[in-house]
């Protein structure tokens, strides 16, 4: 994965676990998509599954498409 160097400097302002940082930046940003997508389509069953940080995501067991939750 290709990162510009601003970015790169941002993550690791706060020191080591930068990369583990920009994987929660980007799992958060996957689950909000995700959730957008999902409320296009609804799912009859999901199972909660935690993220990090207070959040979690509800996965449907019958189609596998997420929906995050606070």
């Amino acid at each position: 994965m290709r990162l510009d160097a601003d970015v790169i400097e941002w993550l690791r302002k706060d020191g080591r676990g930068y990369q583990t940082e920009a994987n929660r930046i980007l799992r958060y940003a996957m689950c909000v998509d995700e959730f957008r997508r999902e409320r296009e389509g609804k799912a009859a069953l999901h199972r909660k599954i935690p993220v990090g940080n207070g959040i979690s995501v509800r996965k449907s067991v019958k189609n596998g498409k997420s929906r995050r939750r606070a």
